[in-house]
């Protein structure tokens, strides 16, 4: 995969010199000029840079609303005024080389941190698992509990399985993120707590179901029925693309004050007989992810 390099400077003649040496030498570099920082950082956040070498011109204006996938550094005049700043530093006089050496350093996979659960993985066992989304409707209704809980379930029959609850606001850097799990593991169990219509639409996309986590309540049971409104607008799937990967898990019911949503298109998954997630539940699940 090509590494997307932005850059924000004043001088002119180094962008000049420094985009025609890269692209005539390293092939898997794509350069980005840009024209201020506003517009990098917009860049960024779609996950479309990896890199972001900005002058120190800059660094008045500048602020840390750049996603954690891509790195900044510092361009400056000379290797001594690498102190003055807390963000890592380059000179921009370096050969070519060096600064291939720096850019790779930069653009490698970052670590992620979560659990996989079902022992230790070598090259040879490596699988395309599939992705179960969870999305809480409305408040606290446990949906990260059913989504961490379906892990557990799953290693306990011996699936390699992985729960990743992450606070992202781009739907193009969460999917990047979850791709890099799957590839070692049976099932992924995504929760998006934070989540509105423009951040699920690619993790939507591409889960292989998705669960609305819903406790009955009424404001819990209005957002599941504008949620199923909404997803075919936001998506640009049919209505029946979309139920055909929907289902609804009933979590911290009050049979008392709880209220079932009657919608006979959607299949529910239990949850209804328990405070929290059922076994049953998890085993609907199961079957119709065929995992």
């Amino acid at each position: 995969m090509d590494k997307k390099i932005g850059i924000v400077d004043t001088d002119n003649s180094f962008i000049r010199r420094f985009v025609t040496l890269m692209n005539s030498k390293y092939e898997d570099i794509e350069i980005i000029v840009f024209p201020n920082v506003k517009s990098a950082q917009t860049a960024a956040s779609k996950a479309a840079l990896n890199l972001l070498l900005l002058d120190s011109y800059y660094i008045a204006e500048f602020n840390l609303s750049i996603p954690l996938q891509c790195e900044v550094v510092i361009l400056i005049n000379s290797d001594d005024e690498s102190a003055s700043y807390a963000l890592p530093t380059m000179c921009k006089y370096k050969s070519m080389d060096e600064w291939y050496e720096v850019i790779c350093q930069f653009c490698m996979p970052k670590p992620l941190e979560v659990t996989i659960r079902g022992g230790c993985l070598g090259k040879e066992h490596l699988v395309n698992g599939v992705t179960c989304l969870f999305l809480p409707c409305d408040g606290s209704n446990g949906a990260v509990t059913a989504a961490t809980d379906f892990c557990h379930f799953l290693s306990s029959y011996g699936k390699k399985v992985a729960a990743f609850s992450p606070y992202v606001e781009s739907g193009e850097i969460l999917w990047a993120l979850t791709e890099s799990i799957t590839a070692q593991i049976d099932l992924l169990s995504l929760c998006i707590n934070d989540w509105d219509n423009d951040n699920v639409v690619i993790p939507f996309i591409n889960s292989n179901l998705v669960v609305l986590v819903t406790d009955g309540s009424k404001s819990s049971n209005e957002k599941v029925e504008k949620v199923l409104v909404d997803l075919p607008q936001i998506t640009g799937e049919s209505r029946e693309s979309v139920y055909s990967k929907t289902v609804l898990l009933y979590n911290n019911f009050d049979p008392k004050t709880g209220v079932l949503i009657r919608n006979d298109e959607l299949i529910k998954v239990g949850g209804l007989d328990v405070p929290r997630n059922s076994k049953a539940a998890f085993e609907k699940l199961v079957t119709l992810l065929n995992v």
